[in-house]
């Protein structure tokens, strides 16, 4: 095996032991989950999310469709609502499942998740986030894509 392998294994490796959900402090399902989401994510999660370079705020608040002024109030008051905490879950979601496709790559899952797909109407995964359906439909996707029935 090639040193070029052995780093892309471990770099592999070290994604896919670290999911989204433990890069931004969020349970990926579960009791404590349901909590978090019911009081609202801590604004922390945005920031850690913001800090993995995966979106630049901008991309951000147009992908989850919170207003500039309301992230920044949120900032101030150190937690999101229940409705913009559901947003960051569902990018969430969508990012996990990306990135379980792409064997752990969460920067390939990303770049897919902001192209076009046949199977979702020539939708970006990522612009399907702002409603529970469009984000069922892209984790359906992902999942028929996974099982070879690419429609």
């Amino acid at each position: 095996m090639t040193a070029k392998e052995i780093l892309h294994q471990m770099s592999n490796a070290s994604t896919q032991s670290n999911p989204i959900w433990k890069q931004v402090g969020v349970p990926s399902r579960g009791e404590s989950l349901f909590e978090m989401l019911a009081n609202g994510f801590s604004y922390d999660t945005v920031q850690a999310l913001l800090a993995e370079g995966l979106f630049q705020k901008s991309e951000f608040i147009n992908i989850t469709g919170i207003a500039p002024a309301t992230l920044d109030r949120r900032k101030r008051d150190g937690h999101l609502n229940t409705v913009e905490s559901d947003k960051v879950y569902r990018l969430l979601r969508i990012i996990d499942s990306a990135t379980e496709l792409f064997s752990g790559d969460q920067q390939k899952a990303v770049i897919w998740c902001r192209s076009q797909a046949r199977g979702l109407g020539d939708r970006a995964p990522i612009d399907m986030v702002r409603t529970s359906a469009g984000t069922e439909a892209v984790i359906d996707y992902i999942g028929r894509i996974e099982h070879g029935v690419i429609s």
